[in-house]
């Protein structure tokens, strides 16, 4: 879902704004779960797995926003740092 999120949330965020872009991303997430969690069978549960990741695809925004505010001397810094917490989050949610 990432894959194809990515792709649809940038194209998004070029032509309505980035700030857009992401708020529609949290709230898909967000809502689809919630549906994951409360699914009734196999095939909901994939579905909206796939949509949370399609979801997920439009988070690069809140990296940007974020670096935005990070003096330009120090940006590579916290992108790594941002990078490795990521995947450590990702391993530990796993």
């Amino acid at each position: 879902g990432m894959l194809f999120g990515t792709y649809f949330w940038g194209a998004i965020a070029d032509r309505y704004g980035r700030l857009k872009s992401l708020f529609y991303a949290l709230i898909l997430v967000f809502i689809c779960a919630i549906l994951s969690a409360a699914s009734i069978d196999y095939h909901m549960l994939l579905f909206c797995r796939l949509m949370v990741g399609f979801g997920l695809g439009g988070f690069g925004m809140a990296w940007l926003y974020f670096l935005e505010f990070i003096p330009t001397k120090l940006r590579g810094r916290w992108a790594c740092i941002m990078s490795v917490w990521w995947s450590l989050g990702t391993i530990l949610e796993a």
